[in-house]
């Protein structure tokens, strides 16, 4: 049987799924870098709303990118495209290999 208390401190232990997050920085795991990309082109409404997910307008997609966010950060981030009615073609994890 498990209690609230011990699934709690698994979750904040670092031997197990929590430290494979990112690179570990001060006994903390830091977050990881992500690009979304969202169909069409936001216009500049929707891009001031998302600035600080860096928007890169192209043809006929957009890109956002986001970095050193934890698990409840990049759910967040999901949220808020489904709030703003925005279609999410694709989420990449970009380990550090983006800049935004």
């Amino acid at each position: 049987m498990h209690t609230i208390s011990s699934s709690v401190r698994r979750a904040t232990t670092l031997d197990g799924p929590a430290a494979a997050v990112g690179a570990m920085k001060g006994g903390w795991p830091m977050g990881v870098d992500y690009e979304f990309y969202v169909r069409g082109r936001l216009g500049p409404e929707m891009q001031h709303a998302l600035a600080d997910l860096h928007p890169q307008v192209r043809a006929d997609y957009t890109r956002l990118c986001a970095d050193g966010i934890d698990q409840a950060s990049l759910h967040g981030i999901l949220g808020r495209l489904r709030d703003l009615a925005l279609e999410v073609d694709s989420v990449r994890r970009t380990d550090g290999g983006t800049t935004c």
